[in-house]
């Protein structure tokens, strides 16, 4: 990625782990390079109007491991507590595999920062909404 670029009296706020996406005390700025397209995007803190933080989890199958896992303490029944363990083990992998989660900051004028929260977590990326939040709340 290019050297990050500051406008006259801007300084960052925050900025994510890969350096993509930050906060300045002007605006919000996303940045990325990925299989030969690129993506830049600034929009500026008075015309943002929603900063919000989408996760979408299947705790269904953290229920249906837990069932898994009550079979593999049946005795009589060994098949079924080798079953029920594999079942419980990959359901578990496969919940935190398709949790999903998106943050998303919006213009008044409809165009959109949407970025993956994949390797932050829900604290991290909740605190990066606040601290957008307070920077539209108080302007320097």
């Amino acid at each position: 990625m290019a050297e990050a670029r500051l406008l006259d009296g801007e300084h960052i706020i925050m900025i994510s782990k890969d350096s993509a996406l930050s906060l300045s005390n002007l605006r919000v700025k996303y940045e990325a390079t990925a299989q030969g397209s690129s993506v830049y995007k600034s929009i500026p803190l008075a015309k943002i109007s929603c900063c919000s933080l989408l996760t979408k989890s299947s705790p269904l199958l953290l229920v249906i491991a837990a069932l898994g896992l009550i079979a593999c303490f049946v005795p009589q029944l060994e098949q079924l507590r080798i079953v029920g363990g594999v079942i419980a083990v990959v359901l578990v992998l496969a919940y935190f595999l398709t949790k999903r989660g998106r943050l998303e900051i919006t213009s008044d004028s409809g165009e959109a920062i949407s970025v993956s929260t994949s390797g932050l977590s829900h604290e991290e990326a909740r605190k990066f909404t606040e601290a957008v939040a307070l920077a539209i709340a108080k302007p320097s």
